[in-house]
């Protein structure tokens, strides 16, 4: 992450030892538990999404769905909509096909724990943030959670967690799920005051880890705390498909030390490998995202993959953005694509594994057609979609106050850039269009089956509509977005 991106500003108070719990360890000496009261949660989702195709038709669409949750004792078992995503080779899918993933990264209200010891506030407007991302037509949030806000051990020997806060993350969760968008749960530790320091060895900010967190494997280590970490947030989201997956550790960086570069690159892959393991030792599969190390903009101290298949590979881009202030330092389309190429794109495609760029962009800072900033964007969305291996790009970030978003100019640039690989990622859709009645209702009923191609130039249809209205135009990709962004 950019760091004035960073100290841009970070809302939620965290409870010191309020609705904590400690891990059972022969390490710990007690264990305290918050109650969580069992409920049933009904929701009913209604949604109307209108489109127009073209001036004379209009694609309606109305889905009533009936959703149950049920909490038992802190884990979720959650009859919902969305299918569960899984890694098939180098592509992200699930039982319908192919998923290409296009979202942002979340903070919600945003303020600075250096400066005020506060978090990100996610939670109180998820519902009206979440219809937000909906509206950009996305299909997944990275939902940026704290490690110091989860975990509240006081020492290397300890391991105890805020369920409040965790409830906070599930609560959030479902608010997007109810949206049919997926959420991505990330851990992160920029922008706090070290208490992570207090349990893991760090630099003395929490931005930079010391040698001893990749080298350590002692029943006190960092990778220990990762693992159980993990372990804890497994209860509630184990059996939850509405998690698109786990980031087991946002930008895992180290800037200085004893141990070479490429031994902090290869003991952070043991680490996420040694995490992986345990979370499949108790059955869960969801999909884990992995950052670079030491940096996880660049990939090339990657020197294997890791042993788990069901797993993504994450990058962050900012090559060519200013850290300091944000501004664009260049926008060069040869210079960014050399930039890409050697940084990320060669290990990708010397191991064949899927990746998703995971951060980039320019925070809450707006965007304006033609500027700077807009022109690194569209270059840099153009050059990454050309990796076949690429499997979803998350804007960095989303900020809202109150409900009201701050920056913008970015959300058409994601999804007009990106349209060719969306719709490559679905074979044929069938839509069920016609012309709208004055009452709003659809008269002269017909259907289309449009058939996607990688290039996104053309699309056949299987029935002439009344009206006579044309769709070779390759912007009905874009018009009809929401048939291929949907995970139906």
């Amino acid at each position: 992450m950019v760091g004035s991106i960073v100290d841009e500003s970070y809302s939620l108070s965290k409870s010191a030892g309020k609705g904590s719990r400690t891990a059972t360890k022969s390490l710990t000496t007690s264990r305290k538990s918050s109650t969580r009261t069992l409920t049933t949660v009904t929701e009913t989702i209604a949604t109307t999404v209108t489109q127009t195709i073209t001036t004379t038709v209009t694609e309606t669409t109305t889905t009533t769905v009936s959703e149950t949750a049920t909490i038992t004792s802190g884990a979720i078992t959650h009859l919902g909509v969305l299918p569960r995503l899984y890694v098939e080779k180098y592509v992200i899918g699930s039982q319908t096909g192919p998923f290409f993933l296009i979202g942002c990264n979340i903070r919600g209200q945003a303020f600075n724990p250096k400066t005020n010891g506060r978090y990100d506030d996610w939670y109180t407007y998820r519902y009206s943030d979440a219809a937000n991302i909906k509206s950009y037509g996305f299909n997944v949030i990275r939902l940026i959670a704290y490690w110091e806000c989860i975990e509240t051990s006081q020492s290397p020997s300890e391991f105890t967690y805020d369920d409040e806060y965790i409830e906070k993350i599930r609560q959030t969760v479902e608010a997007y799920s109810a949206n049919n968008i997926y959420v991505i749960i990330d851990l992160h530790q920029h922008g706090s005051v070290n208490e992570l320091g207090k349990f893991i060895p760090t630099l003395g900010c929490d931005t930079d880890f010391a040698d001893e967190f990749y080298s350590d494997s002692s029943p006190t280590s960092a990778r220990e705390h990762l693992k159980q970490l993990w372990l804890g947030l497994s209860e509630t989201f184990k059996n939850y498909s509405g998690i698109a997956g786990y980031d087991i550790c946002n930008e895992p960086h180290r800037s200085y030390g004893s141990l070479s570069n490429q031994q902090v690159a290869d003991c952070w892959f043991d680490i996420a490998d040694y995490v992986i393991d345990g979370l499949r030792g108790v059955g869960d599969n969801h999909v884990v995202f992995v950052d670079f190390s030491p940096w996880s903009r660049y990939a090339g101290f990657m020197s294997r993959k890791l042993n788990d298949d069901n797993v993504v590979y994450c990058a962050h881009f900012y090559q060519g953005i200013n850290a300091t202030d944000v501004t664009v330092l260049y926008n060069d389309y040869s210079q960014l694509q050399s930039a890409f190429e050697k940084d990320i794109n060669a290990k990708m495609a010397e191991f064949n594994v899927p990746f998703v760029m995971e951060e980039q962009g320019f925070g809450g800072f707006k965007i304006n057609e033609e500027d700077e900033r807009d022109i690194w964007l569209r270059n840099a969305i153009t050059i990454h979609k050309t990796s076949s291996l690429m499997q979803g790009w998350l804007y960095f970030c989303y900020i809202a106050y109150g409900g009201n978003v701050k920056g913008g100019g970015w959300q058409a640039t994601l999804i007009k850039c990106l349209a060719d690989k969306l719709s490559s990622t679905r074979t044929t859709n069938q839509l069920t269009i016609g012309a709208s009645s004055a009452k709003g209702g659809l008269t002269n009923q017909f259907t289309w089956e449009c058939h996607w191609y990688d290039s996104c130039s053309s699309s056949a249809v299987s029935k002439t509509p009344a009206n006579g209205c044309e769709f070779n135009d390759p912007d009905l990709r874009l018009k009809s977005r929401q048939a291929f962004l949907s995970p139906y």
